[in-house]
């Protein structure tokens, strides 16, 4: 109805037809908007919708949801995943409801619970295509989503390499390792690092920051990262007594797991 009362109202073809696509997707069979302006309006209304629905403490509970907030995390999440990136400018999801959260004064309590509903309806609606575990990692990178099936079926790829268990369990020990760091991380030079172990470390995780590599090199050297960082965990004693040392080794176990978790977080695949 708001798309015909706004063409009787005299506006534009492209104003009115994003008015009567923003009640897209009605349902997970339903396409999202076509047009560009359609697409954000879909995004503005439910990302302000579902953080003022949560700040006012109106969360879905089990087959209780009056408000739909379910539909409208779904929305958010499958525009996320299926425009251009362009339209985002590289935006995440977390960061748009941040945004919004900001503006309305929301915490950031607010601002975590919104982004697990949206990954975990998102997650629910790409089953049966792919693993939860794969969409779950894939989700939880720290990267747009606008190539997240393209990203999923890459990852599908690797779980083929035999060098992926081994990378998956190097990211997940140092995980564990850093969940427990209360510290501040500091900035680490090769010339600050005197075991050899350290170095080698170091010199991988370096082999990996170059943002234009491509896919192939980036996983050739995610393996080395992988070696290099299991080697580090079994020769140094990571949490050392001398707080330098200890915030030092723990610096680049995180660099590495940033390295490692750029295209999917491993902490999640089973």
């Amino acid at each position: 109805m708001g798309a015909i009362y706004a063409r009787l109202e005299g506006e534009s073809p492209l104003i009115a037809d994003a008015i009567g696509e923003q009640y897209q997707p009605k349902s997970p069979t339903d396409d999202i908007p076509q047009t560009r302006l359609g697409q954000w309006l879909v995004l503005m209304d439910r990302v302000d919708t579902l953080v003022l629905a949560y700040a006012a403490g109106l969360k879905p509970s089990g087959s209780e949801d009056p408000f739909a907030l379910r539909r409208a995390a779904l929305a958010v999440g499958r525009v996320f995943s299926e425009v251009n990136a362009s339209l985002l400018r590289n935006r995440t999801v977390r960061e748009m409801i941040g945004e919004v959260a900001h503006l309305h004064q929301i915490s950031d309590t607010v601002v975590d619970d919104v982004y697990e509903l949206v990954v975990q309806r998102l997650t629910n609606y790409l089953q049966p295509e792919f693993s939860g575990s794969l969409v779950q990692a894939a989700l939880r990178a720290p990267q747009p989503w606008n190539r997240l099936r393209d990203r999923i079926r890459w990852m599908m790829e690797l779980t083929q390499d035999e060098s992926w268990v081994s990378v998956a369990q190097a990211f997940k020990r140092a995980h564990r390792v850093l969940l427990g760091d209360g510290g501040e991380p500091v900035p680490v030079e090769l010339a600050d690092l005197g075991e050899p172990v350290e170095r080698n470390l170091w010199l991988a995780i370096k082999g990996m920051e170059s943002e234009s590599l491509p896919l192939e090199a980036w996983w050739d050297a995610a393996k080395k990262v992988a070696v290099a960082q299991a080697w580090f965990v079994d020769q140094v004693l990571v949490m050392d007594p001398d707080a330098v040392v200890k915030q030092r080794r723990l610096s680049l176990l995180r660099r590495a797991n940033q390295r490692l978790g750029q295209y999917f977080d491993l902490s999640v695949v089973e």
